[in-house]
């Protein structure tokens, strides 16, 4: 046997040797601890020389006072009054037989003085009160959580508030269209935070405490409700999502202050370089990455809302594009050249406006007129032909005018009726002398009743105008 100090509260142990390495508890402070070397206890062992034996009251009344300090500090064991306790020696441990069995106790009582006689159960009976103190303190106070787990969730918060904040910096500097990922981390550290305080509840007390907790009201107060071996932690991710739901919420009033406050030097940030609409497009055009060219292309600003270092490059990939193997990007970019370039951009509603893709003919009906001109009559026209291109071509050549007029009259010699109909609905609304002649002699001749009375209206709505006009 050896003596080593409690490394928590100095309390003097007792300890064989074969208990080196082990864990027990400190009767005294209650914290676990592991039994040291004898070598590293530095002090003199109590089994040093088993030549000479310790006095036999000093090993039972190491055990008896370490057993009645334990029970009186549970307050689980009651040894009544105290009495007077004789001791009997040990047997010498030279003549011993190795590995004996514990020994009979036997008790006798002296009606006259209440002594008590207590008989020892071997060598390694002092150890008995180190093995009660340790199982009643395991019983009184759960072992602490591990350090591994506390230092696991503090990195995950740290981690996921350190994301979202500087997620919605950037987003409030340069790019707002990152304040949805805001959003999203906030509700993850709510939602983790929320369902973590809901676990704990089941798990300490009946798994339907776990659904309860589940509820927002009950969640609400127990969040604020320390457990013995977490605290608030859950509360502490709920709080934290919290706040940054409230951030983007609040991110895009934010962002307006300080476009307005700062507005001339936010395009001097460097990150605002990589994240712009423009140089995104220049970057997903040289990448032949043409899915994110066209999600750019979709939401790409006007020229003045680009920088000037940007606009030659990102006026070459539009006239590039305007010319690419895909539908669909043929469109986007030439929507998107329109209001960049009408000159630069003639050549591609040019051939939007004969090519077979239906989206793409649409796209170049709407810009025709503002991009061609009275040239684009002719081919918006021909357009009437198409019912899929019926609406944006008719809409294109009223905004065109009076100059339409002439290249719609042919369309009145048709022998299709809905052809028929759309011009005269045109030149109603763009038509002049000639128009109401021609339209006037439409109704005469004409045997379709739909086709004569929107003749005949049209022709009255223009020798009206033409009257008011002179």
């Amino acid at each position: 046997m050896f003596a080593y100090p409690c490394p928590s509260c100095a309390q003097r142990l007792i300890a064989p040797p074969d208990r080196v390495g082990q864990q027990t508890v400190c009767p005294k402070c209650l914290r676990p601890l592991t039994v040291p070397a004898p070598d590293a206890v530095g002090i003199d062992t109590l089994s040093a020389t088993v030549a000479t034996p310790l006095p036999v009251a000093t090993w039972e009344s190491v055990a008896v006072t370490e057993a009645v300090a334990v029970g009186a500090a549970v307050g689980e064991i009651d040894f009544g009054p105290t009495v007077a306790l004789e001791v009997a020696p040990l047997p010498d441990l030279r003549t011993a037989r190795p590995n004996s069995g514990p020994t009979s106790r036997k008790s006798l009582a002296d009606a006259e003085c209440g002594r008590v006689i207590l008989n020892p159960t071997g060598l390694f009976a002092v150890d008995i009160a180190a093995e009660l103190s340790a199982a009643i303190s395991m019983r009184m106070a759960p072992p602490p959580e591990p350090l591994s787990d506390r230092q696991l969730t503090l990195a995950a918060w740290l981690a996921g508030t350190a994301a979202a904040g500087l997620l919605w910096l950037i987003a409030v500097v340069t790019a707002p269209d990152l304040f949805p990922f805001v959003a999203l981390l906030g509700g993850s550290m709510v939602a983790f935070g929320w369902l973590w305080r809901a676990y704990l509840a089941g798990r300490s007390g009946h798994p339907a405490s776990g659904l309860v907790t589940l509820l927002p009201p009950v969640a609400a107060v127990r969040l604020f409700v320390p457990t013995p071996a977490h605290g608030l932690r859950p509360l502490r991710f709920v709080l934290a999502g919290a706040v940054f739901l409230g951030l983007f919420v609040l991110g895009p009033a934010v962002r307006s202050v300080f476009e307005g406050e700062f507005g001339a030097r936010v395009d001097d940030f460097p990150l605002s370089v990589s994240t712009t609409p423009a140089a995104r497009l220049q970057k997903a055009v040289a990448g032949k990455k043409f899915d994110d060219a066209l999600a750019e292309l979709r939401t790409l600003p006007r020229p003045n809302g680009v920088a000037d270092a940007d606009r030659p490059g990102t006026l070459r990939d539009l006239i590039a594009l305007t010319t690419a193997d895909r539908a669909d990007l043929r469109t986007a970019a030439l929507t998107a050249l329109a209001d960049w370039s009408a000159t630069d951009a003639k050549p591609a509603v040019r051939a939007g406006l004969t090519a077979t893709d239906t989206e793409e003919r649409l796209a170049a009906c709407k810009v025709a007129d503002r991009v061609l001109g009275e040239e684009s009559a002719a081919l918006l026209a021909a357009c009437l032909a198409d019912r899929n291109d019926r609406a944006e071509a008719k809409a294109a050549l009223i905004r065109l005018g009076a100059v339409a007029e002439s290249a719609v009259l042919p369309l009145l010699k048709s022998d299709r009726e809905p052809v028929l109909l759309a011009a005269c609905e045109v030149l109603e609304r763009v038509g002049g002398a000639k128009a109401a002649a021609a339209l006037t002699e439409l109704a005469e001749a004409t045997k379709s009743r739909a086709v004569r009375q929107e003749a005949s209206q049209a022709a009255e709505a223009v020798a009206e105008r033409v009257r008011k006009a002179k």
